[in-house]
């Protein structure tokens, strides 16, 4: 039916109408369940036309990025007189506008149409593909084993190749170590790691048996690899430290310490009755926190991490640690790490896990550390975890029993005592007895004891009968207590890093030790220090690398004497493939009876938080924080050192194992020698044994 012309101008006429009333009514687009972000900036002018049908055109910017992508658009058209405007956006967004701005939520290629009208009528514009919002991803970079390799979050430099799987090998009741770098391309602000249960068949390794920690990046004073010394920078002027990024800390909460990579500064959330922040741990100038400060490191109700954020493009490395229970049947068992924010599109990384069909001996060698906090019948009035000379101070049952259990589940079987029972009074027995108590409850052995402070410094050079006397009355008490509570050697500690001349003094000391039935035994730092002494000394802890001439020349004085390492490097030092290989199969390969380093945890100046508060350690040289872990209010946060440490431990287990199973040592001292000469990581000389045990003729 052709209209006359009155009737097309009433229709364009109710058409504008309904249009503007439309154009004041209608919200801002977006797209469905999409909220709209940004206006445009620019109203172009009209280019005027001929006369009639107006000429659609447009185009947006940007027309590509990251979903949620806004992209704003502005009308090129060209007409005459009134026009309006039908956007239609490609996604169900509809809109009138000019130049209107649109969110896209969902990440892919988008049509987009503008239709024009006016009296003359009406003009299409389409633009096929031409909005693409691609997906905000996170990439992930699997790392086997720890390793070394320091992965900072504003460098791509030293990052593995992507990946989607990871792996372990496991035995039963064994800890094993892996973790991985998360990396977004958006900003995150509440990123999560779960993982599934692992299945194998009808078997399930639970996903409770899988725990994450962030490892965090901080600022630190030394940028050795191989010693907790601070060597100077600018002696000159009296510099002696500097800012370095370096990885150390597993965190539940990664908010716990906040760190400026612009300013330089460490920051560690405390609290206390006055006081809840961030509090700088970072410069000489800084002296301890507020009174009665606590620090935690929650992990959520369900164990979990904390949702944390990792700015676009930035690094987050993830520690990832399996335990599976002991009696878990063998088999390789998969399942999935899932990783996901409300700003990226979820990723799943594969982790399988390969548990293998028998279970690791303890080490044949016996883990100890210098553990120097001591314990009471009655815990202190007040405690925080802050103060410097950490170490020698009385901590509660329940911080004392977690750290015991901490060094337990790290393979360090014999921590030192340091609880003094050589002082005159009921008490100090009494404190000693709580110990005693508090290491048989968390499970430790009980064949030895490794006491640290229990002589007091006045004997160790007793020459009068009276003294000696007196010296041999504790013993005994002492080791009649400890016999109580099942334990049998008592080793003593005698004058710690002895001179040649405090150790020809301490002779008569020794000799009673030995004669009451107790095992001496020390460090040495200096070569041949101790070999007059060597005849009554049961252990000897030596320092730094192996020297097999002066171990050799210790024997032949007294066959039975025990080997010791510690400071190769002592704590503190945030390189776990180190501590790894010097406190693991090195050890072993190298005939070492055991280890005892220097120290569980031990600050230096004002807070064993402060890195940069150790300047004057009273020792003529500046350390940092000697620490494989450091204080919370309700037990430790671990480092990577620590865990590195744990690998050493078990990498002897498997050493020991192959052992068991050839019947001679050949094997494993080969693939260890071999690993070692041609700077293998431990990981791969571990991978080497486990492929051996499973060639062995009686294992298969």
């Amino acid at each position: 039916m052709n209209l006359p012309e009155t009737s097309y101008r009433a229709v364009a006429i109710i058409t504008i109408i309904v249009s503007v009333i439309g154009l004041i009514m209608s919200p801002v687009s977006a797209a469905p369940g999409v909220s709209l972000s940004g206006k445009p900036t620019w109203e172009p002018a009209v280019t005027p036309g001929g006369s009639g049908v107006p000429a659609a055109g447009f185009f947006g910017l940007p027309t590509s990025g990251l979903a949620l992508l806004t992209v704003t658009f502005k009308d090129a058209s060209t007409m005459v007189g009134g026009t309006l405007r039908n956007w239609s956006f490609g996604d169900g967004g509809m809109f009138t506008l000019r130049n209107p701005a649109h969110q896209y939520g969902t990440p892919r290629v988008f049509t987009v149409n503008e239709s024009t009208i006016n009296a003359g009528g009406t003009s299409w514009s389409n633009q096929t593909n031409y909005i693409n919002g691609t997906p905000a991803t996170t990439t992930l970079y699997p790392i086997p084993s720890p390793n070394a390799t320091r992965f900072l979050p504003n460098s791509n430099i030293n990052l593995p190749p992507a990946g989607l799987s990871l792996s372990q090998n496991i035995t039963p009741g064994e800890y094993e170590a892996s973790s991985f770098i998360v990396q977004p391309n958006t900003n995150v602000t509440d990123m999560t790691i779960l993982a599934t249960p692992l299945t194998n068949g009808t078997n399930t390794i639970p996903a409770n048996e899988i725990d994450f920690k962030g490892v965090k990046v901080w600022y630190m004073a030394s940028n050795s690899d191989t010693s907790s010394q601070i060597t100077g920078i600018n002696p000159a002027s009296g510099q002696y430290y500097g800012y370095y990024l370096r990885p150390e800390l597993l965190l539940k909460n990664l908010s716990t310490v906040r760190v400026n990579l612009t300013a330089q500064t460490n920051e560690l959330w405390i609290t206390n009755s006055t006081f809840t922040g961030y509090f700088h741990i970072d410069n000489t100038t800084i002296g301890r926190f507020p009174t009665d400060v606590q620090i935690w490191d929650n992990a959520t109700a369900t164990g979990q991490m904390q949702p944390f954020e990792v700015p676009a493009g930035n690094n987050q490395q993830i520690w990832v640690t399996t335990n599976v229970s002991a009696g878990q049947p063998p088999g390789i068992y998969t399942g999935g790490i899932w990783i996901n924010s409300s700003a990226t599109t979820p990723v799943a990384l594969n982790f399988s896990v390969n548990v293998l069909p028998y279970t690791l001996p303890a080490s044949s060698l016996k883990y100890g550390i210098y553990f120097t906090p001591t314990v009471g019948t009655t815990d202190p009035a007040s405690w925080s975890p802050d103060n410097g000379s950490f170490g020698w101070k009385q901590i509660p049952t329940s911080e004392y029993s977690a750290e015991l259990t901490d060094m337990k589940n790290h393979g360090v079987l014999y921590p030192q005592d340091n609880v003094n029972w050589d002082t005159l009074g009921t008490q100090s027995y009494a404190n000693y007895e709580k110990s005693l108590q508090l290491y048989k409850q968390v499970g430790l052995p009980t064949d030895s004891l490794f006491t640290r402070n229990g002589i007091n410094s006045a004997y160790f050079y007793a020459t009068s009968q009276t003294d000696l006397n007196t010296l041999a009355a504790r013993i005994q008490s002492a080791k009649n207590q400890s016999q109580t509570y099942g334990f049998g050697k008592l080793y003593l500690y005698g004058q710690d890093e002895p001179t040649p001349t405090q150790i020809l003094k301490e002779i008569p000391s020794l000799t009673t030790q030995i004669t009451n039935g107790s095992y001496p035994y020390y460090a040495v730092d200096t070569p041949q220090a101790a070999l007059p002494a060597a005849g009554i000394t049961s252990l000897m802890t030596l320092s730094g690398p192996t020297n097999l001439t002066d171990m050799s020349q210790y024997r032949a004085v007294n066959p039975n004497i025990q080997f010791f390492r510690y400071d190769d490097p002592q704590s503190g030092v945030p390189n776990p493939e180190i501590y790894r290989k010097n406190f693991g199969l090195s050890l072993w390969k190298d005939g070492y009876n055991g280890a005892m380093d220097w120290n569980y945890m031990y600050g230096y100046g004002q807070s064993i938080w402060n890195n940069y508060d150790n300047l004057n350690s009273g020792h003529g040289i500046n350390f940092t924080e000697e620490n494989f872990v450091y204080p919370k209010s309700d037990g430790v946060i671990e480092t990577i050192q620590w865990e590195g440490f744990r690998e050493g431990i078990d990498d002897t287990r498997y050493a020991d194992y192959l052992t068991q199973m050839t019947g001679s040592t050949l094997a494993a001292n080969s693939t260890i020698t071999a690993g070692i000469a041609a700077s293998e990581d431990m990981s791969q000389v571990r991978a080497t044994l486990i492929g051996q045990i499973g060639s062995v003729p009686s294992f298969r």
